[in-house]
């Protein structure tokens, strides 16, 4: 693919620089991810796993990759265009109707699935990584974090604000269902205008969580961190997250978010059997549009 030309700056991140790119031959936009090559290091573990899991999972809510290059000591990832993230639909205010809001869970909740369904956990699900098109069809970016399931993985994963609680305490054998309380989150987000914890760090991450939903009733492992008599529940955890989100969803949807968000891992609703309940359904026949200025990144060239 040589006849593309950049034409602006998407966003930049620590693994390198995303640009819009216009095939003069052929008049499609594409996004070229750039990704360093280091003098020492050469490709990073980073970029090498993205590049294999994007060849890997093949679906229309996976980001395509068209083409691999090698330039000017860059790896160059061409990838389909999409104009939106999610995080900037709502960051700028966009006016989410009901339609747009069960359409983009039931799209959110099937893409993860499917990435479960191929033994990967993506581990920093968040709503930049959440790509939009204007007919509200989704896809999943970003597979640097990603990892194929196995007994003992990195505690340090994900954006603080979307990382599930058994991380925070520094669980190393977790589950895929690390993926549902970040979708959860995000899901609560779009109807909440922003993150719906928004600690500082882990510490004061974990007690947002406790301050939401009270003293868990498990032990493990909130006992190691801190006194959680503190947190001593004075409603059930269902009234607490009912008085926390209660307003912004249906009750139906809501007890399905409820049970993606349980602090117990062992207890918490996987995404793949959340896709069967019927509110999720619901999403499946609905078709609406984004109709909003796209992103001015100030970059163009």
């Amino acid at each position: 693919m040589d006849s593309l030309k950049i034409e602006e700056l998407l966003g930049k991140g620590s693994s390198g620089k995303v640009y819009k790119a216009l095939d003069t031959t052929t008049k499609n936009h594409y996004a070229i991810k750039k990704m360093n090559i280091h003098a020492e290091n050469g490709v990073s573990m980073h970029a090498i796993r993205e590049i294999k899991l994007l060849k890997k999972l093949k679906s229309k809510y996976v980001v395509e990759l068209h083409h691999i290059r090698a330039i000017n000591k860059c790896i160059d990832l061409v990838i389909e265009y999409m104009p939106f993230t999610l995080e900037y639909l709502i960051s700028s205010k966009f006016s989410f109707t009901d339609n747009h809001f069960f359409l983009i869970m039931y799209q959110l909740l099937h893409a993860v699935s499917f990435i479960h369904s191929r033994a990967i956990i993506h581990r920093d699900l968040k709503p930049s990584h959440v790509l939009l098109d204007q007919n509200c069809n989704i896809k999943i970016i970003d597979f640097g974090m990603a990892r194929e399931e196995c007994l003992n993985m990195t505690n340090k994963i994900s954006s603080l604000y979307y990382r599930a609680p058994e991380t925070l305490l520094g669980d190393t054998q977790y589950s895929n269902k690390v993926d549902a309380w970040a979708v959860a989150c995000i899901i609560l987000e779009i109807k909440n205008g922003s993150p719906v914890f928004k600690g500082d760090d882990e510490i004061s991450q974990c007690k947002l969580i406790l301050s939401t939903f009270g003293q868990p009733e498990t032990k493990y492992p909130w006992d190691d961190l801190y006194n959680v008599q503190k947190y001593a529940k004075t409603m059930t955890f269902e009234a607490l997250f009912q008085n926390k989100f209660g307003h912004l969803v249906d009750e139906k949807s809501l007890q399905i978010l409820r049970e993606m968000m349980h602090l117990d891992k062992h207890r918490r609703l996987s995404v793949q059997n959340a896709t069967k309940l019927e509110p999720i359904k619901r999403g499946e026949s609905i078709k609406c549009c984004i109709e909003h200025k796209a992103p001015d990144t100030d970059n163009k060239r």
